[in-house]
């Protein structure tokens, strides 16, 4: 076909370190790491803002937070329900229609030029899917609860999915892939895995005993010995979310005794595992709707998480655990068993499927199509630039990550946040001094985006 269909797949709070495909050796992986060997795959891909809203706004937009969010955090959370009481309405965090994404988003593109779009699974933006050039929409109420889950379809009356949410949202897709076999209209989906992001206690039994807590592999900068006492508060978010923090449940306010961040972890493999079966069963799906030779898959994770990295917890710092995430892409004319080095990032993604399309990418995405990397692994970006709540502005090259710290969000200062080569120090355990060429010209590239990228009102 001329124009192929166009398959996005993003699980949440994936990092790289903890797949397969990228070296770990315990998780098992086999789908996504199968999927991988069927095309390209990049060592060093980066979410260019590690936190859920501003990263998925920038997939939607081909944009940096600044400009299509607006800031560098989640922003905006409004926890209550249209009439004021506390509740579990977090659709869109703040639904103001197109004012978070004043240019057009790519699904608004492929729409424009006779795709059919539709999107499934987590939403987590501020606007509603139809805003954004989606023809039909299936999105949960929480972002972060894996049961008791309600949806809507297409903006109408909620109603409860039997089970798990996950299962229930890849059963959907599945759906879709049957509906359109045959049809002559190219389609897009957008579609989002909620897992391995918390709450880890919510999930089949099958995963939550997958791993046991003395086979988890620690990364070399967690603290040793770690304060498992002083994390109780961490560990009970990251088994409960919203049920912990928000509805102040006494059953996830409690821990078994003896429970420590291996258990925790062993929890974080389970789930990474859940989502590995999930793509593996929309695939087969795909594949018995006979499109798969017709379809470009691109398969990310929105951010990574910490973890106990340097003693931090969730993401958002300029630190490789937390923006640093697995991808990888297939489709016609995508060379298979392939790997670059040049660094992909979720900004990359909408000028990516815009290319496939034969769409033009308007001028205001700051992406680049990934299709010429998808053909010669040695042509491709060679930085990506990551925005951070706590850092500043960041480039990650090959080889090094530099960071400018914020006078006042979005004043940039002048302070550096971090410097390391990465290569000679990939834990980042090394702080290296503000000096000397490689330094400089990693300031330039800081700010010149800086001065060149305006902000969202700006």
């Amino acid at each position: 076909m001329s124009r192929p269909n166009l398959l996005y797949i993003m699980c949440d709070e994936l990092r790289w370190s903890e797949v397969g495909a990228y070296g770990h050796p315990v998780v098992k992986t086999p789908n996504f790491d199968r999927f991988a060997a069927q095309g390209t795959r990049f060592e060093r891909a980066v979410s260019n803002c590690a936190v859920c809203v501003p990263a998925r706004s920038i997939v939607l937009s081909g944009q940096y937070a600044r400009r299509c969010h607006g800031q560098t955090s989640n922003g905006g959370c409004s926890f209550t329900d249209h009439r004021g009481n506390e509740g579990w309405c977090f659709y869109p965090y703040a639904p103001r229609n197109k004012e978070a994404f004043p240019d057009p988003a790519y699904p608004e593109l492929l729409k424009a030029t006779g795709y059919h779009t539709a999107a499934i699974g987590k939403w987590h933006v501020d606007a509603w899917p139809h805003h954004l050039g989606f023809d039909d929409w299936l999105i949960p109420r929480a972002h972060h609860a894996h049961d008791a889950q309600l949806f809507t379809h297409n903006g109408g009356p909620e109603f409860a999915a039997p089970g798990f949410s996950v299962d229930f949202e890849a059963e959907r897709v599945g759906e879709f892939f049957q509906r359109r076999a045959g049809e002559s209209q190219p389609w897009m989906m957008y579609y989002n895995i909620s897992p391995p992001h918390m709450p880890l206690a919510e999930m089949p039994e099958k995963y939550l005993t997958m791993y046991e807590a003395a086979d988890t592999v620690m990364r070399g900068n967690v603290p040793t010995p770690f304060d498992n006492a002083a994390a109780h508060d961490k560990f009970t978010t990251y088994l409960w979310d919203y049920r912990d923090y928000f509805a102040h449940l006494p059953h996830a306010k409690t821990l078994e005794d003896g429970f420590t961040i291996e258990h925790l972890l062993a929890l974080y493999y389970g789930a990474t595992t859940w989502v590995d079966d999930v793509l593996g069963r929309v695939l087969a799906s795909l594949d018995e709707s006979g499109m798969a030779d017709d379809t470009v898959v691109v398969f990310t994770a929105d951010h990574g998480d910490n973890f106990g990295s340097h003693g931090l917890w969730g993401k958002a710092q300029l630190i490789e655990e937390s923006y640093r995430i697995p991808m990888a892409i297939r489709g016609p004319g995508v060379q298979a068993r392939h790997c670059t080095d040049t660094i992909g990032s979720l900004v990359d993604i909408g000028p990516t499927f815009l290319e496939a399309a034969g769409v033009e990418a308007p001028s205001h995405m700051h992406g680049t199509s990934l299709l010429s990397t998808l053909r010669d692994a040695a042509v491709g970006p060679q930085h990506a630039m990551i925005e951070s709540t706590p850092d500043g502005v960041g480039v990650r090259t090959m080889s090094h990550l530099y960071g400018i710290g914020w006078d006042s969000e979005p004043k940039l200062g002048d302070t550096v946040s971090r410097f390391h080569d990465l290569d000679a120090d990939p834990l980042q355990m090394n702080q290296l001094a503000d000096e000397g060429d490689v330094a400089l010209e990693l300031r330039d590239i800081v700010e010149r985006f800086d001065r060149d990228t305006p902000w969202m009102n700006a």
